[in-house]
């Protein structure tokens, strides 16, 4: 017979937790609606972000669901309370924002896709080529890549994705457990955009009710770093892909620790907007 965990009589400890990440995307969720009430507009927010937060949500509870159904495993409350109720508020906000403030969207700024491709134009370009061609390839290409840029995340994704898929032991079927490796590394990516956004303007000055945004979201996914690292103590069952689940909310917190460092610090010095180094 298999040992109990030591905190099995505690398991509800990971249903708080679980619930303290539903709470976090509300507060952040919670933060941008501030914003738009207060300044009547989106200028700083990034719409890649957004929208990989609402794809990386909305598939998470359809992958969930369909899991459920393959192995025959009633849905919790939880499920319902967290899960869905965060993919729901995140398609929400992205469509409000989108027919109500999208005139105010700062496309020029959003580029971290842009810049990338042209990264990786260059790159290429780059071997064994004079500087005239390459300026030559990126001048082609530039038209191109501004239209398409938005999937540049999405299609580099693809190989993390693929990364993870092969390195997890899963018993599910392959389509869904690529599937699901590939909403983990997109969530893992998805606040990037924002990040570049904010260091991709001089002077580099957050305002407060998007520097808690994402300072919300970062605390959402420490809860859900904390809850896979926890899982063991508390649970007999076994989760399969349990470690690249802490690998990807690891890769989320390191992202964004260099901004919550410039956070916590104009916090505690009394300050209103978060100011990034040059």
């Amino acid at each position: 017979m298999q040992k109990k965990p030591i905190f099995h009589n505690f398991a509800f400890i990971l249903d708080v937790i679980n619930f303290a990440t539903a709470l976090s995307w509300f507060c952040a969720y919670l933060a941008l609606f501030l914003k738009l009430k207060r300044e009547k507009n989106v200028v700083g927010l990034s719409l890649q972000t957004i929208l990989m937060l609402v794809v990386a949500e909305c598939n998470h509870v359809l992958i969930t669901a369909v899991l459920s159904s393959h192995y025959h495993v009633e849905l919790g409350l939880d499920f319902y309370l967290c899960d869905c109720s965060t993919a729901l508020l995140s398609a929400v906000t992205f469509a409000y924002i989108y027919f109500n403030f999208y005139e105010t969207y700062e496309s020029n700024r959003d580029t971290f896709g842009l810049n990338v491709t042209n990264f990786i134009i260059c790159w290429i370009s780059r071997a064994g080529r004079s500087n005239h061609f390459i300026q030559k390839k990126s001048n082609k290409y530039y038209p191109t890549s501004q239209k398409i840029f938005w999937l540049t995340v999405y299609i580099l994704n693809f190989f993390l994705g693929s990364i993870i898929f092969f390195l997890r032991k899963s018993s599910s079927p392959p389509i869904i457990s690529f599937w699901e490796s590939y909403m983990d590394s997109l969530l893992s990516l998805a606040l990037l955009p924002q990040i570049f956004m904010f260091y991709n303007k001089k002077p580099r000055k957050v305002s407060s009710l998007l520097a808690h945004f994402v300072a919300f979201i970062l605390l959402a996914r420490v809860f859900m770093l904390f809850y896979w690292i926890l899982y063991p103590l508390f649970k007999l069952s076994i989760v399969p892909g349990r470690r690249l689940h802490i690998f990807s909310e690891s890769l989320n917190v390191t992202f964004l620790m260099h901004f919550m460092y410039y956070f916590i610090r104009s916090k505690l010095n009394g300050e209103n907007d978060i100011f990034l180094p040059l």
